[in-house]
């Protein structure tokens, strides 16, 4: 992996052609305000690691939702492509340093995000996880999106052990842009259509509101091959992205009072319909569908947000801001294409799944006291409320058997749950000479559920000559268990050792999960150490790499599916018949995440143009270092292989993200070259790893007047799959890709974009 760098980085520079000169018109550095308090910082001066992506990268990467566009930009991101699972299909969640999604914390404006009502409850990347849905979001609203690649629960709470996610929205006055774009497959499936729009508009003497949409319609593709065990043969399974419609809409606004005063407030909905396939029901299983029949589950994703504050300055140096920041997320679920095979031929062929809810309530008091040229000084207060529930789906879609491919919720407990947690903070940035900045934080937060937690943070930067710093840190954090982990329950079918079984998902609580060996969930503790280094020779070259190490335990994992005769046992001994498997969260598990991250960026003049290029790679590698026992059926381990590899092994071990802009004159030349690393699963029976991949991508942009601009690319140049499985029980089906794809199935795609400003 070195020499493949070292490479790189020459090529790099040969691309960068020559030195800066006077041509140049703009700095690599960019002031930030993810991961400190003090105004001012940059990614430069920062003492952990942080990227920025700008809206201008997020559009040149051709995606036009934020996850793909985000995870295509920055390789600590990852965004696993799951196919025929219910949950993650749907909402899909992103990892950040190898870590689970519920790991990172996402930032709205510097305000904590709720997370998804939808928790993944498949075997698919983020198994057990409750994300923030970065698709609730129209990315025509984004300005910037800062990653924080540093533990940071002392500085920001619960969930922020891997990092932070800062997505920082638009806040323009006057001006604005629109775009409409669309796209194909190679194959011909997968129609995209999206339109995008935002436009800002004065608001009182100097302030803005900014006013952003996006509307989205995209078609499913499909990638199974001929299911050679049916007569005739035909394609039986569909493998490929889900067929999805959003809107979403968001108003950022800051309206000044007097001098010293501001008042500020963002408003962000968002309503999306998507439908996944799940796995292909033979003819036996339903008179209704004799030539068998594949279920499509059908999520309908409400999510709002609302951010208000105000802010007030005191003296020159002293900084008031009271906010509130709340937000909803609810999940409906449908099937349809299906049937309950209980009621013979009277069986309906849709049902309603039913939905979740999840609500989120956080105040905040935070006061900030410039140092000057000594640093800053920080305090805080916070008090967060949550809510969570579960509503039942009609007794036809879980009776019997249940309605294949979604039986429907039907929590054994009824679920309406809520908690509160008070946190207070306090943050320290000392620079003692030109040369050291010093940082200090903690934070000490109390849930009424399982009780305090107190994190801490110390950090460090060493400005050793003119263009060389060296930085690091050491930081404690903690994750509370979410309301979704505590009280999630559902029956589903999921495939286990090649066949099909209801699974049931048991509460914490419930005395099933109890006699196969659950108990309470504790807070998961870490410890996150990182050292890193800097070159600037501003404002043309920057350089960093970053090593850290992010030690979890009592992390919170959702079990194997558990199964055979003494599950049963306990299953028939509740009066539960349609379940064959369980699984519940646990406390299991501790973890030690080892990285490398580097990134190499030029930004001045070659070949006549300006050119914009970086060159990054970033390395991750998850051990298990504890897995508890089954206190309860020693014989029974609570996470079994396939568990385990999604939480160690599922996510590419390394990624290296190349891109380039050029440009000249009216023309903008892109391309953006992807390599996704080795990854190991168990897709279906056999453990296999699936070789490294590498995408091309490239766009031409020609300014057709002064509004108007036209972009044509290419994404996935190559036509690049991932591995085939090597299960022939599977693949003679037709069922011949995983659910463990960094990059997706969908293979080369062809997108025209028309883009106005104003």
């Amino acid at each position: 992996m070195q020499d493949a760098a070292s490479i790189a980085a020459a090529a790099f520079i040969f691309a960068a052609g020559a030195p800066p000169c006077a041509a140049q018109t703009a700095s690599l550095d960019t002031v930030v305000v993810t991961g400190t308090r003090a105004s001012g910082s940059t990614q430069q001066t920062s003492m952990s690691p942080i990227s920025v992506v700008s809206a201008e990268d997020l559009a040149r990467t051709g995606f036009t939702d934020v996850a793909n566009a985000l995870a295509a930009a920055d390789p600590s991101l990852n965004l696993p492509h799951a196919a025929t699972t219910a949950s993650s299909a749907n909402v899909r969640p992103i990892t950040l340093s190898g870590m689970a999604p519920d790991q990172v914390l996402v930032l709205v404006n510097g305000k904590r995000a709720h997370a998804s009502a939808v928790l993944n409850f498949n075997n698919a990347v983020g198994r057990g996880s409750a994300p923030f849905d970065l698709n609730s979001l129209p990315l025509a609203a984004i300005k910037r999106i800062e990653v924080l690649r540093s533990g940071a629960a002392a500085q920001y709470g619960s969930d922020a052990i891997a990092g932070v996610v800062n997505i920082i929205l638009k806040s323009n006055a006057e001006g604005g842009t629109a775009a409409y774009q669309i796209g194909r497959t190679d194959r011909g499936d997968g129609l995209a259509s999206t339109l995008q729009a935002s436009t800002g508009l004065p608001l009182g003497d100097g302030g803005h509101l900014t006013l952003s949409a996006d509307a989205v319609d995209r078609q499913p593709t499909n990638r199974a091959d001929v299911n050679e065990t049916l007569v005739p043969p035909r394609v039986s399974f569909e493998i490929g992205d889900p067929r999805a419609r959003s809107l979403a809409a968001s108003a950022d606004a800051a309206l000044p009072i007097g001098q010293n005063g501001e008042l500020y407030a963002t408003l962000i909905g968002t309503h999306r319909n998507s439908s996944s396939a799940a796995q292909y029901r033979a003819a036996s299983v339903s008179p209704l569908y004799p030539g068998g029949f594949v279920p499509h589950i059908q999520a309908r994703l409400d999510d709002t947000s609302v951010i208000a504050g105000y802010r007030h300055t005191l003296d020159r140096a002293t900084d008031v801001d009271f906010s509130y920041a709340g937000g909803s997320s609810r999940a409906r679920f449908a099937v349809r294409d299906t049937a309950n095979a209980s009621l013979g031929a009277a069986s309906p062929t849709a049902f309603d799944g039913g939905a979740l809810r999840y609500a989120q309530d956080v105040f905040n008091l935070a006061l900030n006291r410039s140092l000057g040229a000594s640093g800053n000084l920080a305090f805080g207060l916070e008090r967060r409320n949550e809510r969570y529930a579960i509503d039942n789906a009609p007794a036809d879609a879980f009776s019997g058997g249940g309605a294949q491919g979604f039986p429907g919720l039907n929590p054994r407990i009824p679920v309406d749950a809520a908690r509160g947690s008070f946190a207070g903070y306090a943050d320290l940035e000392w620079r003692p000479s030109r040369a050291w900045t010093l940082g200090a934080a903690i934070r000490s937060e109390h849930y009424d559920d399982f009780g305090s937690a107190t994190s801490g943070k110390l950090s460090a930067r060493w400005q050793l000559a003119p263009q060389w710093a060296l930085r690091g840190g050491v930081d404690t954090g903690f994750r509370a268990p979410s309301l979704q982990q505590s009280f999630f329950s559902s029956v589903t079918s999921a495939s286990s050792g090649g066949q099909l079984v209801n699974v049931g998902t048991f509460q914490v609580r419930d005395p099933v999960a109890r006699a196969l060996g659950a108990s309470d969930l504790r807070a998961e503790t870490s410890r996150h150490e990182s050292l890193g280094l800097v070159w600037a020779a501003a404002p043309a070259w920057w350089f960093t790499a970053d090593a850290y190490r992010t030690r979890v335990r009592d992390r919170i994992v959702l079990s194997d599916q558990l199964g055979g005769a003494a599950v049963q046992a306990v299953l028939a001994g509740a009066g539960i018949t349609n379940v064959q498997q369980a699984q519940f969260f646990t406390n299991a598990a501790d973890t030690t995440t080892r990285g490398f991250e580097a990134t190499l960026n030029y930004i001045g003049a070659a070949a006549g143009g300006k050119l914009k290029a970086s060159t990054s790679v970033a390395t991750f590698h998850t051990e298990l270092d504890r897995l508890a026992p089954n206190p309860v059926l020693p014989a029974l381990p609570l996470i079994g292989t396939r568990a385990s590899l999604l939480l160690t092994d599922g996510q590419p071990r390394n990624k290296w993200v190349t891109s380039a802009a050029w440009e000249r004159g009216d023309w903008l030349g892109s391309v953006a070259f992807t390599r996704y690393g080795p990854y190991t699963g168990q897709p279906v029976t056999s453990v296999q790893t699936f070789n490294a991949k590498w995408l091309a991508d490239a766009s031409l942009r020609w300014q057709l007047s002064r509004v108007a601009a036209l972009t044509l690319g290419v994404q996935n140049i190559g036509d690049v799959y991932p591995d085939r499985l090597v299960d022939t029980s599977a693949t003679k089906q037709g069922f011949v890709y995983g659910e463990e794809s960094p990059f997706g199935v969908a293979g080369r795609t062809y997108f025209a974009r028309l883009d106005l400003t104003w």
